[in-house]
């Protein structure tokens, strides 16, 4: 019995120090983790992050995007459309970002007027110091007690032969 015990422990001591061993071996990171990917994508489109870039829409007003930040391949990010007296203006969290490209779907009031809706759907990119935004669809629509009227301005886009893509520039004073 006594030499059952004795061989148990040794046993178990032997078995221990190889272990030991392994657990204080440094474990090799990994090469492709999703964290080192988006960290490299978050590095590449840095520079956007805190500034506002603005261009002229379609429509003759003026529509700009302040991209908030960039992290872990998500963007934060405000949308402002101001035309013929209305402001439209919507905050964008956690937009997926892949390879400079964010799909958005975005609804919202008017800024200045509740009684004004409107909803835009289309592709934001950021590309060569600039924001690229294609609308493929947009509508503002303003409810009154005769009834509502509405703006379409992807169908009015593609039947006057305006372009959908805006190009925003990065505005000088980044205040």
């Amino acid at each position: 019995m006594m030499g059952k015990k004795r061989l148990s422990v040794l046993l178990v001591g032997a078995l221990t120090i190889p272990l030991a061993a392994c657990s204080n071996s440094p474990t090799p990171a990994p090469t492709d983790s999703p964290m080192s990917l988006s960290q490299t994508s978050d590095a590449q489109y840095a520079d956007y992050a805190g500034h506002q870039f603005s261009g002229k829409d379609p429509w003759e007003g003026t529509l700009s995007v302040t991209i908030e930040s960039i992290v872990n391949g998500n963007m934060d990010w405000t949308f402002t459309d101001e035309f013929e007296g209305h402001k439209l203006f919507q905050t964008q969290k956690a937009t997926p970002l892949h390879d400079g490209t964010a799909d958005f779907d975005i609804q919202g009031r008017d800024a200045e007027r509740d009684n004004v809706s409107f909803a835009y759907r289309g592709t934001l990119e950021l590309k060569d110091g600039n924001v690229v935004v294609t609308l493929l669809a947009g509508a503002v629509t303003e409810e009154s007690p005769e009834g509502g009227s509405s703006y379409h301005f992807a169908e009015a886009l593609l039947s006057s032969g305006l372009s959908n893509q805006v190009v925003l520039d990065k505005v000088a004073d980044d205040s």
